[in-house]
């Protein structure tokens, strides 16, 4: 059984290295013929105030787990986990690792934004949010089904408000959608969650800008 696996036997095997930054680790190993992900937060897992805040709250490979877990309880296609480990010091995650298995698929074109916006909507009918709705979380798997790769499932705690930034975040990365998003964006939820978003975009250009005059 893969769960049985020791994370020190995995990390051992031959990989294919997906990404290695400073922000994280993600590299692809064979076990038993089989493709499996190996994910390491690394700025999370070595930053001092969130090792404090893991006393007191799930880590970051946790939530993530638990995640893709809500998919594949709730029937909705996503990365299928294995498992996840942390290492503790003094009762603070100061170290941890996410295994999953490995998908095949090719990015998604705007003529699967009607599936996405199916999922999207399921995810928000049982009560919660996508947590990150952009347009790359989803890919399309060799049979042709939609894929969450990226999912931080979060209650939905603003209601029809909550939702329509998800579709804000959605329609930005993607370009214009208004025909498969009507139900919603003639909605006052809409148009007060499109005022913050571009409120804070335009905040967020304002502090950049700041920070290149300041060098």
């Amino acid at each position: 059984m893969l769960k049985d696996l020791k994370l020190k036997d995995i990390i051992m095997l031959d990989e294919e290295i997906l990404k290695d930054d400073n922000r994280s680790l993600v590299k692809v190993v064979n076990v038993k013929g089989e493709k499996i992900v190996v994910k390491q937060p690394r700025e999370k897992n070595r930053r001092k105030w969130i090792r404090f805040w893991t006393l007191f709250r799930d880590s970051e490979v946790k939530k993530e787990f638990e995640s893709m877990m809500f998919l594949k309880k709730n029937l909705i296609k996503g990365l299928e986990p294995i498992k996840y480990e942390e290492i503790k010091k003094m009762g603070m995650v100061v170290d941890s690792y996410l295994l999953y298995r490995y998908q095949e698929g090719v990015t998604s074109d705007k003529n699967d934004i009607s599936e996405i916006i199916k999922i999207i909507k399921k995810i928000h009918k049982l009560g919660y949010l996508h947590g990150d709705a952009q347009f790359r979380n989803f890919i399309k798997s060799p049979e042709g089904k939609i894929v969450v790769i990226d999912f931080k499932v979060k209650k939905k705690l603003l209601g029809k408000f909550s939702e329509a930034f998800e579709y804000i975040v959605l329609e930005n990365s993607v370009g214009e959608i208004d025909k498969e998003i009507n139900f919603i964006k003639n909605t006052n939820y809409y148009k007060l969650a499109k005022f913050f978003n571009d409120f804070f975009r335009e905040i967020r250009k304002i502090k950049k800008k700041i920070r290149v005059w300041r060098k």
